[in-house]
């Protein structure tokens, strides 16, 4: 009898649904350090489902992502006048720097998540 009560708590456990997660972060000029407002940023599963989310930056430059599903991502930013930026992105110059591949800039989302990204004046 103890070992069906052990199962069953075990498989109700697992039926229930992943707790929702919070994404929060800041985009900044890569210049200045100053915050962009009115970037776009994007979490994308890259699962084709609906699990993408994305936001628009206040004026001082911070996001939020409420009610997102956990797992990995692909995090980037945009705002005109600027290329597009990238969470885990590095500058390909400087020592000890390399550019990251797509799969290696992949975020992993659990709980709440703060985060930055830099954007870089287009030329």
């Amino acid at each position: 009898m103890t070992s069906i009560l052990v199962l069953a708590l075990l498989l109700a456990q697992q039926a229930a649904p992943p707790e929702k997660c919070t994404l929060a972060g800041t985009v900044v000029d890569s210049v200045t350090g100053m915050p962009l407002g009115k970037a776009i940023v994007v979490a994308e599963r890259g699962s084709g489902g609906d699990d993408d989310a994305s936001t628009m930056t206040d004026a001082k430059g911070n996001f939020v992502m409420i009610d997102v599903e956990p797992g990995q991502y692909h995090l980037a930013a945009q705002r005109r006048g600027y290329t597009e930026g990238y969470y885990g992105a590095r500058r390909a110059s400087g020592t000890g720097t390399r550019s990251l591949s797509r799969q290696e800039r992949r975020l992993k989302i659990l709980g709440s998540n703060w985060c930055r990204l830099v954007l870089s004046q287009a030329l």
